[in-house]
């Protein structure tokens, strides 16, 4: 007896052959989703460690003090904050910190020498030093500055912004 062609089977076939090609391109795709999830991950930890206010802390002065300075002001807003400087420049980023999803602004200075950071109702006035370069952002809702090493504008190759 003789084998008859059943043309159902090449649909079957061609069904099956499909929905394999169609499920090996929705993981291939959920596996590069995700190994990119974790590249941009460590890129932004990588990141907000390069942009962390964690050290000493900026000596404080009285907003006296720093009213009588007899330097001039330069003024940048940068993301809701505010910052006054007294010699120097500035540059400033956003970054995801440890223990939060959204990116937190913080704004690092080359030479302040007297400081004036404002946000979210708060004003913190810092004397770092002449050549001592500084850092500032909200930590946990509170305004902190850190001396940091120094470092030279434009250096980063990061997503930066700059300002003025």
């Amino acid at each position: 007896m003789a084998m008859q062609f059943n043309p159902n089977i090449l649909r079957t076939t061609k069904r099956v052959a499909v929905w394999t090609l169609v499920g090996a391109v929705w993981l291939g795709t959920a596996g590069a989703a995700a190994l990119n999830v974790r590249k941009q991950e460590a890129a932004d930890a990588q990141e907000a460690a390069r942009w962390s206010v964690a050290g000493e802390p900026c000596p404080t002065i009285t907003e006296q003090a720093y009213d009588a300075a007899p330097l001039s002001v330069s003024e940048t807003r940068f993301y809701g904050m505010k910052f006054e400087r007294r010699v120097g420049h500035v540059m400033c980023t956003r970054v995801v910190a440890a223990g939060h999803k959204d990116k937190q602004p913080v704004c690092q200075f080359t030479g302040p020498v007297f400081l004036r950071a404002e946000a979210a109702g708060q004003a913190g006035y810092y004397a770092p030093g002449q050549g001592k370069a500084a850092r500032v952002a909200m930590v946990d809702g509170k305004l902190r500055c850190a001396v940091v090493p120094k470092f030279k504008m434009f250096e980063e190759t990061s997503r930066l912004k700059y300002g003025a």
